[in-house]
């Protein structure tokens, strides 16, 4: 995996921030746009690929099997991988996206609901309950074509979205009741509709960086963080609060966007091979990864003292009931989105 230099850093840092405010094109360093039409001439190209997590948590995991899959199979494709937010805030590397200083990235789908807000329609509660369900829903193309037209026109192309996986809640207390979440203050992706099911519930939803959660759960600041296992288990956030609850245990995923200035610079052949290695790479190493990696998380949190929390049948179905008019709701303020959310909603109905 390449290392970026401390200098290299911060001009990248310099570079985001110059485009993010409208002062550039589409990143002068690399000349990523210079592959025209579908004619291959041998042209090589550099692909900057980022997240914010590290190994082993599963984003980066895809990302260095990506970089070591596409270039086995060619040389006109020099991949680097930054993980750890080397290529900036997770804001700066989205921005990169659209103006192909980044050329792709893994998020949780709730980082990019800020600038796709059709995203936001992957957080409904209550609806995406099945991992299978939810995984084969996203990757059939043919499924969601609304979906894929308005993250398309945000410039990113969504080209494999990772295996899912439940988000849960650490809290600093046990929950025992559906009663005991009210007035708790908890750290959740910034999505409206993540924002509105906290307030659903009870809860008080809380925005902050993932860096400063540790602390202010030391401190009381807040309650509790909405995650995953995986990550829960690898920032070892059960050690600033030790209980770990199947709460609400919606399903969410990570998605691999790739920036469509990028995708279209390049020649038809090598287009095509970037989206299947991402595919090829997700169907045949990382499924099984996130699979085993979050009953792995799972043994490792209850041996390191942290505490695994079933809160029952009972809460989750109160839990549900308060929190699915949400998705109604939210597209009675948005109605432009109703023919996604009518898309979404006939498959899992259909299914």
């Amino acid at each position: 995996m390449k290392k970026i230099s401390i200098t290299l850093a911060l001009s990248l840092v310099l570079v985001l921030a110059f485009t993010a405010c409208g002062g550039g094109g589409t990143g002068a360093a690399i000349d990523n746009n210079a592959g025209g039409d579908n004619a291959n001439t041998g042209q090589k190209y550099v692909m900057r690929v980022g997240c914010a997590a590290v190994e082993p948590s599963h984003p980066a995991v895809f990302l260095k099997e990506f970089e070591k899959a596409l270039e086995s199979k060619t040389d006109q494709i020099d991949v680097q991988v930054y993980p750890g937010n080397q290529l900036g805030t997770n804001v700066q590397i989205i921005t990169g996206l659209q103006n192909n200083t980044v050329q792709a990235a893994v998020f949780p789908t709730s980082f990019f609901a800020p600038f796709i807000p059709e995203y936001n329609l992957l957080d409904l509660p209550g609806v995406f309950m099945e991992e299978e369900l939810f995984f084969n829903m996203l990757k059939d193309r043919k499924a969601t074509p609304n979906l894929n037209a308005a993250v398309e026109k945000k410039g990113m192309y969504a080209a494999s979205y990772l295996y899912p996986h439940p988000q849960i809640t650490i809290y600093d207390r046990e929950i025992k009741s559906f009663s005991d979440l009210k007035g708790l203050k908890v750290r959740c992706h910034d999505s409206e509709i993540k924002q509105a099911e906290l307030q659903a519930v009870g809860s008080i939803p809380m925005s902050m960086s993932t860096a400063d959660v540790p602390l202010a759960l030391q401190q009381g600041t807040i309650n509790g963080m909405q995650s995953d296992v995986i990550f829960i288990n690898g920032n070892k956030l059960y050690q600033s609060a030790k209980y770990v609850t199947n709460l609400p245990n919606y399903q969410t995923c990570n998605v691999c966007m790739i920036s469509k200035p990028f995708l279209d610079s390049l020649p038809g052949d090598l287009r095509q091979l970037v989206l299947d290695t991402a595919d090829e790479v997700n169907e045949n190493i990382m499924v099984d990864y996130i699979k085993e990696f979050m009953v792995k998380s799972y043994e490792m949190i209850k041996n390191d003292g942290g505490v695994i929390v079933d809160v029952g049948e009972d809460v989750i179905r109160q839990y549900n009931e308060a929190a699915r008019p949400v998705g109604e709701q939210f597209i009675s303020k948005h109605p432009e989105m109703r023919p996604i959310y009518d898309e979404l909603m006939s498959y899992v109905e259909s299914h």
